[in-house]
């Protein structure tokens, strides 16, 4: 099937593109990534939905209506009355008898819509056989009678968290780096992977200056017996402090290594690269790979391990005054939401979210993604259901069961778009991301609900009895 471009659609469709933003934005249409986002089969739906506005039916709670499941645009369901068409002419009354249409129902639902009115035995065009299905839809679900008490609000919220410890702490870590006579790598961090890949992530940096494939990296971590210390795995700081201890040693034994290589290879230590392995000449393909590179250091006494220790930027702090560094950079981050509030349940859905940060340089993208994901997540979470319950000064919310979790039903896929402005201290200009994800979420919803309704839920988490009571306090005209 052929893809269309927003403006393809509008002019097929008859409408702007304008309103076939509006239909995006309202979760009728899915646009899909590239540059042809939509399908032929959306010409149909945009025309219903045009045809729903000259009718008056609400399209904010037509949208609501149809995410929620309680409602379907039965598109499928012209295929029939366009056979009965070509089949043989049909008239206006047969057409309403088989689709069990009031007759002035569908007379006054396509004058309503600038048809020309008909007598009830004219036979019934083409064009107008496309309106019936949602004649039918008006009809059988009497959504021009329903009160609609959904609303849909845009919300966003902007953060910008610190990575690494406050600059008075003087803050360090070291890594130990060896190149092994099989060719192979070896690094020795104290670092405490949480489960974030901070081990990966050494290995990683380590690979990009010195060539190694990441398989033929070992990284012993955590034990500080066996490794130089790293400090604890807190404050964002890892990245920023054993990977900038990685880059350091990984760096200086490069620039050990670097003139036995050209020694080898007689070329300028300039044109040389570490990659695949091996040290290699540009332009040429000359090259040798590491292990014989390690053996010649040996010969010649050339140290092939090097110990790192990088040392956090520093400053000074008058708490009196409030003037001075506190922290040595800040990740940034915006986040953007739409939900559904339902003022008569107090119910709010996420329909859409979205999650950018300014990383600075991401080291690994998938384990960027997932930590701005994860991040949100768990943000989401306390922001509708998560509350510790005290009661009587015991806390009631001990179990899983009562302590509101969201699981995978209840919101939307995060959509994690990853800034690499470059401006990180970290290493290669990165930032940290562990802990600035969870900042924005609970401020775009509350943002979000307000905009839906017009109130302002000013205590976490936004439950059903919170929201009816800002609503209740503000009025008819919060519903």
């Amino acid at each position: 099937m052929n893809g269309l471009s927003a403006s393809g659609l509008a002019d097929l469709a008859g409408v702007t593109e304008a309103e076939v933003q509006r239909l995006v934005d309202l979760g009728i249409l899915v646009a899909r990534d590239g540059a042809d986002p939509f399908l032929e089969t959306d010409v149909q739906k945009v025309r219903l939905a045009a045809a729903c506005e000259q009718a008056g039916l609400p399209m904010e709670g037509i949208a609501s209506a149809i995410r929620a499941g309680r409602l379907s645009f039965a598109f499928l369901e012209a295929a029939p009355f366009r056979r009965w068409a070509v089949r043989s002419a049909r008239t206006y009354r047969q057409v309403s008898e088989e689709a069990g249409v009031p007759l002035d129902l569908l007379r006054d639902a396509l004058e309503s819509m600038g048809f020309a009115r008909a007598a009830p035995d004219d036979p019934i065009r083409e064009d107008e056989l496309e309106v019936v299905p949602l004649v039918r839809l008006v009809h059988t679900t009497g959504v021009l009678d329903r009160p609609w008490t959904t609303r849909v609000g845009r919300g966003f919220a902007v953060n910008l968290q610190p990575y690494g410890r406050t600059v008075w702490f003087r803050d360090r870590a070291s890594c130990w780096i060896s190149l092994e006579a099989d060719g192979s790598l070896l690094l020795r961090s104290g670092v405490t992977d949480l489960g974030a890949g901070q081990a990966a992530s050494l290995a990683e940096i380590a690979s990009e200056v010195l060539g190694v494939p990441l398989g033929e990296i070992g990284v012993h971590i955590g034990d500080s017996q066996l490794t130089p210390p790293a400090g604890g795995t807190f404050a964002t700081r890892q990245l920023y402090m054993s990977g900038n201890a990685v880059l350091a040693a990984a760096r200086a034994l490069r620039a050990g290594l670097l003139p036995v290589a050209a020694e080898l290879l007689d070329a300028d230590p300039g044109d040389l690269a570490f990659e695949d392995g091996m040290v290699r000449e540009r332009g040429n393909g000359r090259g040798v790979r590491l292990a014989e590179l390690a053996a010649a250091c040996q010969r010649r006494g050339v140290p092939t391990s090097h110990l790192g220790t990088w040392r956090a930027e520093t400053g000074t702090f008058d708490p009196a005054s409030g003037q001075g560094a506190s922290f040595p950079d800040y990740t940034f981050g915006a986040h953007a939401a739409d939900v559904e509030v339902d003022t008569e349940t107090g119910e709010v859905r996420v329909l859409a979210y979205a999650a950018a940060h300014d990383v600075g340089r991401a080291i690994n993208p998938l384990r960027v993604e997932g930590q701005i994901q994860g991040g949100a997540y768990q943000g989401l979470g306390y922001a509708l259901g998560e509350e510790v319950v005290v009661q009587d000064g015991q806390t009631a919310s001990t179990l899983l069961a009562s302590y509101l979790v969201p699981n995978s039903a209840d919101l939307p896929d995060v959509r994690a778009i990853i800034v690499e402005s470059g401006e990180g201290k970290g290493p290669f200009g990165a930032r940290g991301i562990g802990e600035p994800t969870i900042g924005n979420p609970a401020a775009t919803i509350a943002n979000a609900v307000a905009a839906a309704t017009g109130v302002r839920v000013t205590q976490l988490p936004i439950t059903p009895e919170r929201l009816l009571a800002a609503i209740d306090a503000e009025g008819e005209d919060a519903r």
